[in-house]
C-alpha cells in the first residue's frame, strides 16, 4: 500500500521541500524512514589572471574568482564578497619567485556583473596590485629571467595568537596550465638621479647661547636639501636640516623609497625629545625594497625650542641620504 500511494505521489503531483530540516517520511507509527539531501557549497577558487604579463610594468592584475558567495549570509571565515562599504577587507595577494616572495593586502573583492540578455550573471574578482623593480630583482637572479607564481589567500585572524602562515587559506587556482605564473627579468638597481630641488631660503646665522640650552642648539652646521643624493661623505657632527619636505625635521616613520632626492631614505628610528634642551638617541634607519631599516647609523636629536638639530654619521653606502 505504502509503495502504491509514493508511486502516486510522484507522477501524479511535485513535491517542494522548503527549508534546511526538509525531508520526506515514510512509514507509520514508530517505523518510520527519512530520505533528505543537501547542496555542498561550491569551493572558492581562482579560475584564472589577467594582465599577469604586466604585472612587472607598472600595471595591476585582475584575479577572477568563482564560488564565492556574498558575504551577508556566510561566517566571516568564508571566503565572499560584497559591497558593503564597512566589510573588512581579507584577501590577499601573494607572490612567489627563486629567490623570496611577498605578500600584499588586505583587500576586498569586488562584484562582477556581465549581462546576458535580460539575465545579469554575476561573480567576483580581486585587484592586485604591480611589483616595483625592486621587488623583482629581490625575487629572482639579476639579469636571469625566472617565473614568479601568483596566489590568493583568504585570512581572517581568529585569536591573539593568529598568525598569517599558519592560518591564511589559499585559494586554488583552476585554470590554464602555468596561467598562474609570468617572466621576471631582475634588473641592477640603479639610482635615480635626484628630482630638482627648489631653492630654500638660507638659515639664520647661529645665535648667541642662551641659557639652559646645550651647546649644539647655537654650534651646528646647515644641512641643506640641494646637498646630492648621497651622504655617505657627511662628516659626523651637529646638523640643523632645513625646510625641506618635513618642515626641518627628519621623520620618525620611513618614507617611500625614491623620494627626498635619493634611492634609500634615511629616518629617525627612535622617539624625538620632547622637553626643551633634551637629547634622544637611537638608530637612524634607510629605507629601500621594503626593508625600512636595511641599513642604518647613529644618531642623536636634541630640542632645541622652536627647531631641531641631529647629530648624524655619514651613511653607510652612497644613493643613502636623510631626509628632513
Amino acid at each position: 500500500m505504502m509503495t502504491h500511494s509514493l508511486y502516486y505521489l510522484v507522477v501524479g503531483a511535485t513535491l517542494e521541500l522548503q527549508g534546511p530540516d526538509s525531508a520526506i517520511l515514510f512509514g507509520q507509527g514508530g517505523s518510520t524512514a527519512r530520505l533528505s539531501a543537501s547542496c555542498e557549497s561550491p569551493k572558492a577558487v581562482v579560475s584564472r589572471f589577467s594582465n599577469l604579463t604586466a604585472l612587472g610594468q607598472g600595471q595591476d592584475v585582475k584575479a577572477w574568482l568563482r564560488g564565492i558567495p556574498y558575504c551577508l549570509n556566510v561566517d566571516m571565515e568564508v571566503p565572499c564578497v560584497t559591497k558593503m562599504d564597512d566589510y573588512p577587507p581579507y584577501f590577499y595577494c601573494e607572490y612567489t619567485g627563486h629567490r623570496w616572495s611577498t605578500v600584499k593586502g588586505p583587500f576586498s573583492a569586488q562584484v562582477e556583473v556581465e549581462q546576458y540578455g535580460d539575465k545579469s550573471i554575476h561573480g567576483a574578482s580581486l585587484i592586485c596590485p604591480s611589483l616595483d623593480s625592486a621587488e623583482i630583482t629581490r625575487m629572482v637572479h639579476t639579469d636571469l629571467s625566472m617565473k614568479v607564481t601568483m596566489k590568493v589567500k583568504h585570512y581572517v585572524p581568529k585569536t591573539s595568537e593568529s598568525t598569517f602562515k599558519d592560518d591564511a587559506i589559499e585559494l586554488p587556482y583552476t585554470g590554464v596550465h602555468l596561467g598562474n605564473q609570468f617572466e621576471a627579468v631582475g634588473t641592477m638597481l640603479v639610482s635615480p638621479s635626484p628630482p630638482p630641488v627648489p631653492s630654500t631660503p638660507p638659515l639664520p646665522p647661529p645665535l648667541s647661547p642662551v641659557p639652559d640650552l646645550p651647546d649644539q642648539c647655537t654650534n651646528y652646521q646647515a644641512l641643506s636639501s640641494s646637498r646630492g643624493s648621497c651622504d655617505n661623505t657627511l662628516a659626523t657632527a651637529w646638523y640643523r636640516p632645513d625646510s625641506g619636505a618635513h618642515g626641518g625635521k627628519i621623520p620618525t616613520s620611513a618614507p617611500a623609497t625614491n623620494t627626498c632626492g635619493t634611492s634609500a631614505v634615511g629616518w629617525q628610528n627612535y622617539a624625538s625629545p620632547s622637553v626643551k634642551g633634551s637629547t634622544t638617541s637611537g638608530p637612524m634607519c634607510f629605507h629601500w625594497s621594503g626593508d625600512g631599516c636595511m641599513w642604518n647609523s647613529q644618531g642623536q636629536t636634541t630640542h632645541c625650542g622652536d627647531y631641531f638639530v641631529y647629530h648624524l654619521e655619514k651613511s653607510p653606502a652612497c644613493s643613502l641620504r636623510y631626509c628632513h
